[in-house]
């Protein structure tokens, strides 16, 4: 529950907000260059705000897109990959493609839809308190979740797209919502954190650090590199650019909360596979959260560093 209430109030927050530089990953604050760097958790990305460095405004809005785009297909495949492993096999890949498009079509209208239809009730309703327009915000957040599930859609998705419809066409009601979710938000990354934290065991640790290294690595220097290059042809991005977006690719709370799946369907060595993940976003982190501003400033992608 704190995981979809995290996910409904960041997606509503997300569009009131203008992170400095957006990545993904997991809650902390790290210190490099006398900068004070703080990652704040949305949705499996994240944003990092350092006081005076900012990358270009279309890598800002080219990771903000993938930042809050990316959760929907992180949740459906690996509950597709899950359940073809619970049931031994038996599904063809037709199947997988209907599933992922009939998820994804649902997904994008019934969100595009309740955000529009949200919008119009909460700037027309007059309600007794001016306290009651972030509930009503909140409500709307949770019957894009709930409904859409019920349809079969992907209900991230939906409830993505419905916080970006509502929070656009919010009008003067606007800063009320944003105070009471940017609370609410931390609060509910509170408790996530929290509860996640009581499923490590330090101890645990080290029996994957040699296996959490090399994954680690190869995601960092390998899998995300050679991704990002090739999405990124058809787009007129510098070199340097698109290094600098490979760097970015923090692992984060989704990672970690997706790898608590595999016990509920039962999946053999589930709690080496949490501790696996986990270790493995620790290092994203460490290496890759401590490094962003030095690296941002080495390649000039940061506004005024010649990347404009």
């Amino acid at each position: 529950m704190l995981t979809t209430g995290h996910a409904v109030v960041e997606v509503i927050e997300h569009y009131h907000t203008h992170p400095n530089i957006a990545a993904s990953g997991i809650d902390q604050v790290v210190t490099t260059d006398g900068n004070d760097i703080t990652i704040a958790g949305e949705n499996d990305g994240f944003q990092v705000r350092t006081s005076d460095v900012q990358p270009v405004p279309r890598l800002r809005s080219l990771l903000e897109l993938e930042s809050g785009s990316n959760d929907p297909m992180a949740v459906l495949l690996t509950t597709l990959i899950l359940g073809v492993m619970a049931t031994g096999g038996g599904v063809t890949a037709g199947h997988v493609t209907i599933t992922l498009l009939v998820q994804f079509a649902a997904g994008g209208v019934a969100g595009g839809l309740i955000g529009w239809v949200a919008a119009w009730v909460v700037n027309r309703v007059r309600p007794a308190g001016e306290g009651l327009i972030p509930v009503m915000v909140l409500a709307w957040g949770l019957i894009a979740f709930g409904l859409t599930d019920a349809l079969g859609g992907n209900s991230y998705l939906a409830v993505y797209l419905a916080g970006m419809v509502l929070g656009n066409r919010l009008g003067p009601r606007r800063q009320p919502a944003v105070e009471f979710h940017d609370g609410l938000s931390w609060l509910m990354q509170i408790g996530m954190f929290v509860m996640l934290g009581l499923l490590v065991f330090p101890s645990e640790l080290g029996s994957v650090a040699a296996v959490g290294v090399a994954i680690a690595l190869f995601l960092m220097l390998v899998a995300r590199p050679v991704s990002v290059f090739l999405c990124l042809l058809p787009f007129s991005y510098r070199p340097r650019e698109k290094v600098y977006v490979s760097w970015v690719g923090l692992r984060g709370s989704v990672p970690i909360i997706l790898a608590t799946f595999p016990a509920s369907y039962g999946i053999a060595g589930a709690n080496q596979i949490f501790n696996l993940v986990f270790f493995i976003v620790l290092v994203s982190v460490l290496v890759q959260g401590m490094s962003l501003v030095p690296v941002a400033r080495r390649l000039g992608v940061t506004v005024g560093g010649g990347s404009e």
